[in-house]
């Protein structure tokens, strides 16, 4: 048995994934990539619900949140696939907090 750090990470007796293995994870982060891009998409239709509540710089600076959330869930996809579930409700919180910060701060909304 070789020490656990001459193998790669997550095989804490350093033997190579088998095929099964990499089938199974390969697997696995497509269909968690596939729920990630689900919940991204449900998050950017809430967008255009806030254009009454934002102004247009806002709108603009959350559309640049949601497609870098988009990129970041194309690139971490298969090195991260359960930490893809989790982009799309961090985008969902920083555009609430964006809202709520104008709200607070600079008096926008209803």
């Amino acid at each position: 048995m070789r020490p656990p750090d001459d193998g790669p990470p997550g095989h804490p007796d350093g033997e190579p994934a088998g095929p099964e293995r990499l089938a199974a994870l390969t697997l696995s982060g497509y269909i968690a990539l596939a729920g990630a891009l689900l919940l991204h998409v449900m998050v950017g239709a809430l967008l255009p619900l806030a254009q009454g509540l934002a102004p247009t710089w806002a709108m603009a600076v959350s559309a640049v949140v949601w497609v870098w959330g988009a990129v970041l869930l194309w690139r971490w996809h298969r090195a991260r696939p359960i930490v893809t579930l989790f982009v799309p409700f961090g985008v969902l919180a920083v555009w609430w907090a964006l809202l709520r910060a104008g709200q607070a701060w600079l008096g926008w909304g209803a």
